[in-house]
């Protein structure tokens, strides 16, 4: 899952947005990560792509709210800091576009290395494990417990109790408490007390 995805998941069962995103461990390789957030400014992808990316600014698909939502707990330090410029990045670029009157070629000259660095972090990392979390109705949606980086936002009849125990136990240290003792549709607390 590419952290640009946040911007656009809302809870499948509440429709609440943004969800608390936590990432765990990333798909994307260290090397490849450090190679991506040093890039120059003007090692750029193509102006199409931030034309769009500006767009996105423009509209509201992306999301402040759901980026700040955002807790990198790989441990990594660059995806960690890579993530804080993004931020502070996009914070600032949205304000610039949205209190714009120039055209979005006019801002795309002037704001190119910062769409640049938020467009990296967006589109050119991948998350392996995760975890997302919906403060509307207090479900939570495993990332990567099936298939590395892929969001699994079933319905609760459709989750599979097993594999989401697993995930659970996996990444204990890591959940916050409510996932722990009243996540829906399973917690480790409820899951234990069935079992005795």
């Amino acid at each position: 899952m590419n952290p640009w995805l946040v911007n656009i998941l809302a809870c499948p069962i509440c429709k609440h947005h943004p969800l608390r995103t936590y990432f765990y461990s990333w798909e994307t390789p260290d090397e490849e990560i450090r190679k991506v957030s040093n890039r120059k400014p003007n090692a750029c992808v193509n102006t199409r792509t931030l034309e769009a990316l500006v767009r996105e600014f423009a509209e509201g698909i992306i999301s402040l709210p759901a980026l700040d939502a955002i807790e990198d707990l790989s441990g990594n330090k660059m995806t960690s800091q890579f993530a804080a410029s993004a931020k502070d990045t996009a914070i600032r670029l949205e304000k610039a576009i949205k209190n714009s009157r120039k055209s979005g070629k006019e801002v795309l000259k002037n704001s190119e290395p910062d769409l640049n660095m938020v467009h990296s972090y967006f589109h050119l990392i991948s998350v392996a494990e995760g975890l997302l979390l919906c403060d509307g109705c207090g479900r939570w949606y495993p990332i990567g417990s099936s298939v590395i980086g892929v969001p699994e936002m079933l319905p609760d009849d459709l989750r599979r109790k097993k594999s989401d125990i697993a995930f659970l136990r996996k990444w204990r240290k890591h959940l916050p408490e409510k996932v722990l003792s009243k996540g829906k549709p399973i917690s480790l607390t409820n899951s234990s007390r069935k079992q005795t």
